[in-house]
């Protein structure tokens, strides 16, 4: 009796270990993207958990990548510390469908909520899917793709999609923002498993990602600019300022009505930023709009994301920038004149980061980046442009850059070298010396030194700055700096943000520095009788030009006899012709009829 109750006893023990460690599976819903195809799809993966010794195998594909295979094998570590069992008693059988190779660890996150459900005896509901990576803390990381993989999701029923977190104002955000109301599928941001299974089981209620450009700038508590402007016409400076507030509105109000909300943001910042240009800090305030207006953009070209439509855009904005060309150097205009071959230059390298990214895009997420460059690209030149316009208009004296300009340019050149060649206020620099626009080089420099080179200041150096402001004004730009560092300064005072008063600092020795420039490019200045060439035409040039006219004027000349010449014949011809119609009508009468004519007549 003893020994029939054991093995009893023995059975029932082993029937309980079957049912708590028995095989289980369960499945998921997983976006994925091919390459190269700028196209996304859902992919269903099963994972069956059966006792075992805790091997780890992946299903379906013919090829697999080993960062995929990582990818599981964390997954399944980290679910069986989880949900509180020996991962080493334990095999995990993941089976990817409907794909004929898997590349790249994306699929972390899905692989984890598999196995913790499946050690769970659980079910994921179907009406979800999620991407991204996983490590050993069940921490979500970076994804590609995620344009492609939410156009998928959105097409195959998904009700949404959970995403790793990603910092608040960055171009991550964007896309999420971008993709989510542009497909109508809400992306859950989420940084850890935890958070993840809180929304798939429902304890968490659903939140969809959003994109804040709101700020608050206590425009109304500003006090009024003071920094009065030597040698300046703030009148045009207020004309360029205009011109940004007037673009940016426009291309705000031209983006979709699936960013509606966004858009009512947009423009309610924008009229701030305009209240802060009203008291008299108009580079600030254009400066705040510039910035929108590059977001904008980016949204206002995003509804058909593909590489035709890609190309095309960088194509025409790029062709765009190459195609301005400034106005002749006086002693009035140089300072934008020189401003906006800087920003053309700007622009110009912005453009080239768009042709890069598009060559190096495997997926839609490259042509969303794409754009947004060459959306910089397309505010920088249209600034430019504008300068060039009111340059055109500011009168003065036709001037030329004194040699000395070079040679302080190629001094400046060299000194930035050394917070690297690869920014852009080196590039743009360099692209200008090589242009031998030597005073837009000098500007880029003063750039570079003042935001690079600012972070080695020394308390007193920066005390030192500050206390001057009033001095860096001669020429509407450093004026316009030096305002903007007393803005920073307010807002620090204002906000107990610290980082901008060391924003202010980095302006006032930008505007300290163009202060000094500006003197020196005026005091230098070499005065011409006559206005330069056009730009890019030489003087052989216009000389063979001139020679070619001269022939065709000859040539006309010969023509116009020859037609006189011809018409005065037809004209003589004429004359003969009607003449001849004009004779009376007997006198053309046979002679033998005349004379019966005369008898009949007696």
């Amino acid at each position: 009796m003893k020994l029939h109750a054991g093995i009893v006893g023995t059975l029932l023990f082993f029937t309980l270990m079957a049912v708590s460690v028995g095989a289980y599976a369960t499945q998921i819903k997983a976006p994925a993207v091919l390459f190269n195809q700028d196209a996304g799809v859902v992919t269903t993966i099963t994972v069956n958990v059966t006792p075992g010794n805790g091997d780890v195998a992946i299903k379906g594909p013919q090829v697999v990548n080993e960062s995929t295979l990582q990818s599981a094998i964390t997954a399944a570590r980290y679910a069986s510390t989880f949900v509180g069992v020996n991962e080493t008693r334990y095999n995990f059988i993941y089976t990817i469908y409907n794909a004929s190779n898997v590349s790249g660890p994306s699929g972390g996150m899905a692989m984890t909520l598999l196995a913790v459900t499946a050690l769970q005896h659980r079910q994921l509901p179907s009406n979800f899917t999620i991407t991204g990576t996983i490590n050993s803390a069940g921490e979500a990381g970076e994804i590609g793709g995620i344009y492609d993989k939410a156009q998928a999701a959105s097409k195959d029923g998904m009700h949404y999609i959970i995403v790793p977190e990603v910092p608040e104002g960055s171009f991550e955000q964007q896309l999420y923002y971008l993709v989510q109301q542009q497909f109508n599928i809400p992306l859950i941001e989420v940084s850890n498993v935890s958070q993840a299974l809180g929304y798939v089981y429902g304890t968490v209620q659903i939140s969809p990602v959003s994109y804040n450009v709101s700020a608050n700038y206590y425009a109304s508590t500003l006090p009024q600019a003071n920094i009065t402007c030597t040698a300046c016409n703030v009148s045009l400076f207020v004309q360029l300022t205009n011109f940004t507030f007037n673009y940016t509105n426009s291309a705000i109000n031209a983006m979709g009505p699936e960013f509606s909300a966004l858009k009512s943001q947009m423009l309610s910042q924008n009229n701030q930023y305009e209240t802060i240009a009203q008291k008299g800090y108009l580079y600030s305030g254009a400066d705040l709009s510039f910035l929108l207006y590059t977001n904008a953009y980016t949204f206002l070209n995003s509804g058909n994301v593909t590489p035709v439509s890609a190309n095309l855009t960088v194509s025409n904005v790029s062709s765009y920038c190459t195609s301005l060309t400034p106005p002749p150097l006086t002693n009035l205009n140089y300072e934008y004149v020189i401003g906006g071959e800087l920003r053309q230059s700007w622009g110009t390298v912005y453009a080239s980061l768009a042709r890069q990214q598009l060559n190096a895009s495997q997926t839609s997420d490259g042509l969303v980046l794409a754009i947004d460059d060459i959306g910089k690209s397309s505010a920088w030149c249209r600034a430019a442009q504008e300068m060039y316009s009111i340059a055109s208009s500011s009168g003065g004296s036709y001037v030329a850059l004194s040699p000395t300009v070079k040679a302080n340019a190629t001094k400046a050149l060299n000194a930035i070298s050394n917070y690297g060649t690869s920014t852009l206020y080196y590039q743009s620099a360099l692209d200008n010396y090589k242009a031998g626009n030597y005073g837009a080089s000098l500007y880029a420099s003063a750039y570079a030194m003042a935001f690079y080179g600012g972070a080695s200041a020394s308390s007193n150096a920066m005390a030192s700055t500050m206390s001057n402001l009033s001095r860096y004004n001669y020429g509407v730009w450093p004026t316009q700096f030096a305002l903007q560092a007393q803005f920073y300064t307010t807002e620090a005072r204002l906000t107990g943000n610290q980082s901008d008063n060391i924003s202010a600092y980095y302006v006032a020795d930008l505007a300290r520095m163009l202060s000094s420039y500006d003197q020196q490019l005026n005091s230098t200045f070499e005065y011409n009788v006559t206005a330069p060439a056009p730009p890019g035409i030489s003087s052989s040039e216009i000389t063979a030009l001139s020679n070619q006219i001269s022939g065709l004027q000859q040539q006309l000349q010969s023509l116009y006899t020859v037609l006189l010449a011809i018409m005065v014949i037809l004209f003589v011809v004429l004359l003969l012709l009607v003449a001849s119609l004009l004779r009376p009508q007997g006198s053309h009468l046979p002679r033998q009829q005349q004379n019966r004519s005369r008898r009949h007549a007696k």
